[in-house]
């Protein structure tokens, strides 16, 4: 499995391109079984600040898997290394979705307290975060199940965002 960190920048699409032809994928070649899968997404911002409510796009792009892959969208935690979410799971292996950050965590009481003092679960003000896509196919052996998040899955990729602060809502 390959990581990639840090494609988050308003080029997005232009080194995304780069990045996939530094590897040897291009749009034409598709899914190339002797290729290692790879992912790599964009925060389409620019910024390193977000707020509560803010609406922001997340692209990315998955290439050389196999055709029964898809992605799903965490957000990292970037102190403790926990993932919160999904925000969207069983999407095709390209893709956008503007996703609306929610103006504050659901309470559940109680909850598991991590060391930043929130919720294990929870995306607080002032605390550091990066969004991962990860792209996965169906085990091995496993018949395909819909939704696809339902069959036994097997890890071919992630990446993630450069990091951001989340900031209070704004007023």
């Amino acid at each position: 499995m390959r990581t990639v960190r840090g494609l988050n920048f308003r080029g997005c699409a232009a080194i995304t391109a780069f990045f996939l032809a530094f590897l040897g994928v291009t749009a034409a070649s598709g899914a190339d079984a002797s290729r290692e899968p790879v992912i790599s997404i964009c925060l389409h911002n620019g910024s390193s600040r977000l707020h509560l409510g803010q609406t922001v796009t997340i692209a990315w792009r998955g290439a050389s898997g196999p055709q029964k892959a898809w992605v799903s969208l965490w957000i990292e935690k970037i102190r403790t290394g926990h993932l919160i979410g999904p925000i969207a799971s069983s999407l095709p292996v390209r893709g956008r979705l503007r996703w609306r950050i929610p103006d504050r965590a659901p309470p559940r009481i109680p909850c598991k307290i991590d060391q930043t003092r929130t919720c294990i679960d929870a995306i607080a003000p002032g605390q550091r975060y990066a969004i991962v896509a990860r792209l996965y196919t169906v085990a091995d052996g496993s018949p395909v199940a819909i939704p696809a998040d339902a069959a036994p899955k097997r890890l071919l990729a992630s990446a993630k965002t450069r990091e951001f602060v989340i900031l209070s809502t704004k007023s």
